[in-house]
């Protein structure tokens, strides 16, 4: 009976702290393979255990393989709230930081169902990843253009954007707006298209006939003086939709005699017609523009291989056409200009013009003005001093004869039509012309 009433005693005693525990209770594992021997403590409410050193922790149970129990972290990952392995906690030893509301997650871990291995202490960037504001590698971030390119809609640095001139710089190498140039062929097209007019009003269709051209050759003069008409129209409603004020036709003077002689002056405006587009190509700075711009070089080029038929000529002497600068153009062209109205006047300052004794009369708009290899051209007197070269521009290329005595000889190899321009030196460009240019026939 002693020991009996011992343990009732030693029961009574322990009631009281049974009442007040909390049991930490353990899942129950299945099938375990090894179980360790389990330990309970009971502790009363609010009691903190003593520091109890980490050999002498035993696990509560061995977990099945491949699962974690609860509140524990699989195998090489962080449990909740903590840093992965070889990251700092945030404070190691100290009380855990505080809890997250429901449905977000304290800083530096990571919401429940994703791994903390995929997270970093706050001011680190996992492995693979960039940081905040930066791209991964061989990426750029987003809204940003590659190196050495410039985002959508924005020009490179140093260039401007399509149409317009950059800061600082002139709209294009001789100083011309894609407006001037436009006002610049429409100048071309007033001539062109106030030729044949005039020719068409004084000449009638018999003459041309009589003069050899057939049905077919008068009906396609009559066409070209139509779309040279087109052309004038077209221009005006692209420099108007710019907001310019387009340039107003000329009062010209044309100078042709006869059927024959208009023929022999149409080849040489269609001619420089043609290279005044590929000349003022290079220098037009808005896409739109250098579309309309080519779209009217091709016609005018099927234009000059008309005139040459109607003139006997072969259709396409060579290869290659002939690009001439504004420049030279309204050079050539102001020479059948008498007047223009007030604010007609372009932009563009013509050179002096180039007068020969030989051959005569030396402006390219008269029959029987052709020239051959070997002969000697002399400059009228009066010329600008500076003069050692005579340029002569054909077939896509320039060649050079020394003018010595205010004479050149014509190189070989010319074909077609042949601007001929005096020059200091052996160059074409604007800083290089103090004369010119005239026209010349080769074949």
């Amino acid at each position: 009976m002693a020991p009996i009433r011992g343990l009732i005693k030693t029961l009574l005693l322990l009631g009281p702290i049974f009442a007040n525990a909390t049991p930490v209770i353990v899942p129950r594992q299945a099938n375990p393979a090894a179980p360790a021997p389990q330990t309970v403590t009971v502790l009363p409410i609010g009691a903190t255990p003593a520091a109890a050193a980490p050999q002498a922790a035993q696990p509560e149970a061995a977990p099945p393989q491949g699962s974690s129990p609860q509140g524990t972290s699989p195998q090489g990952t962080s449990p909740q709230g903590s840093s992965p392995q070889g990251s700092s906690p945030q404070a190691q030893g100290t009380a855990p930081p505080a809890t997250a509301p429901q449905g977000t997650s304290p800083q530096g871990t990571s919401p429940q169902g994703v791994s903390p291995q995929s997270v970093s202490p706050q001011g680190t960037n996992p492995q693979g990843t960039a940081p905040q504001g930066t791209a991964p590698q061989g990426q750029e971030p987003q809204g940003q253009a590659p190196q050495g390119q410039a985002p959508q809609g924005q020009a490179p640095q140093g260039q401007a954007p399509q149409g317009q001139a950059p800061q600082g710089q002139a709209p294009s190498n001789n100083g011309l707006t894609d407006i001037d140039i436009l006002n610049f062929a429409l100048t071309a097209e007033h001539l062109e298209s106030a030729f044949y007019a005039q020719g068409f009003a004084k000449f009638p269709a018999a003459q041309f006939k009589a003069a050899g051209l057939t049905d077919g050759d008068v009906q396609a003069l009559q066409s070209i003086g139509n779309s040279e008409s087109t052309h004038v129209s077209a221009l005006l409603s692209a420099i108007a939709s710019q907001g310019a004020e387009p340039v107003q036709p000329c009062t010209y003077q044309f100078n042709f005699t006869d059927p024959k002689a208009m023929i022999a002056t149409a080849r040489t405006l269609e001619a420089v017609g043609l290279s005044a587009y590929l000349g003022a190509a290079p220098l037009i700075q808005s896409r739109d523009v250098l579309n309309a711009a080519t779209t009217i070089a091709t016609i005018e080029a099927r234009h000059q291989t008309l005139v040459r038929v109607a003139s006997g000529a072969v259709p396409v002497p060579a290869s290659f056409d002939t690009p001439l600068g504004p420049r030279a153009v309204f050079t050539l062209a102001s020479s059948f200009i008498q007047s223009c109205p007030q604010g007609s006047n372009l932009n563009i300052a013509p050179f002096p013009p180039i007068q020969f004794t030989t051959p005569a009369p030396g402006a390219g708009t008269q029959q029987g003005n052709f020239v051959k290899a070997g002969d000697t051209l002399s400059l009228a007197a009066g010329m600008p001093n500076g003069g050692q070269f005579c340029a002569f521009s054909s077939s896509g290329g320039n060649q050079f004869s020394t003018l010595a005595n205010g004479n050149c000889q014509v190189p070989q190899n010319l074909v077609g039509e042949v601007f001929v321009l005096v020059t200091n030196q052996q160059s074409v460009t604007d800083g290089a012309v103090i004369a010119g240019p005239s026209v010349l026939q080769a074949s």
